[in-house]
């Protein structure tokens, strides 16, 4: 029995909505990316951190969708993924990545996404610098 190898990323909102750089996270089809979000400003804001799979997701290598200048969405999912965060609170956002029978054509290859999470101070209205890792899917073992 061949496990799946889900992924799990910790992303810490720190004093005034500061991240750190989240590394490149390798999948396969059918895997889930799961986000566990902690607010740890000491300052006591409360944050909105979101990701948009149909507007927020894009091929790396062209920045844009295949095809038609179109956004890539390798994602099962089309809602937008939020967490909304007081401060000390932690949550999660999953996402799960299409079933291998999707991919590995120009409309969704075999490749790397860059993504982009949306970083809100609800406390002060502020929208903060975005955060824009990346994805790499690969075809199964």
């Amino acid at each position: 029995m061949k496990l799946k190898r889900h992924r799990i990323t910790h992303i810490t909102i720190g004093a005034g909505g500061s991240t750190d750089d989240i590394d490149a996270i390798h999948l396969e089809p059918d895997h889930w990316s799961i986000f566990l979000v902690s607010n740890e400003d000491p300052a006591k804001h409360k944050y909105e951190l979101s990701l948009d799979p149909v507007n927020d997701v894009v091929l790396k290598s062209t920045m844009t969708g295949p095809g038609t200048g179109t956004k890539a969405n390798p994602l099962t999912t089309t809602a937008v993924q939020k967490v909304v965060l007081d401060s000390g609170e932690m949550d999660m956002i999953r996402v799960k990545v299409q079933p291998r029978g999707n991919f590995g054509t120009a409309a969704l290859p075999y490749t790397s996404y860059k993504y982009t999470f949306r970083l809100i101070d609800k406390t002060t209205s502020t929208t903060l610098a975005p955060i824009d890792p990346d994805w790499d899917i690969a075809p199964p073992n």
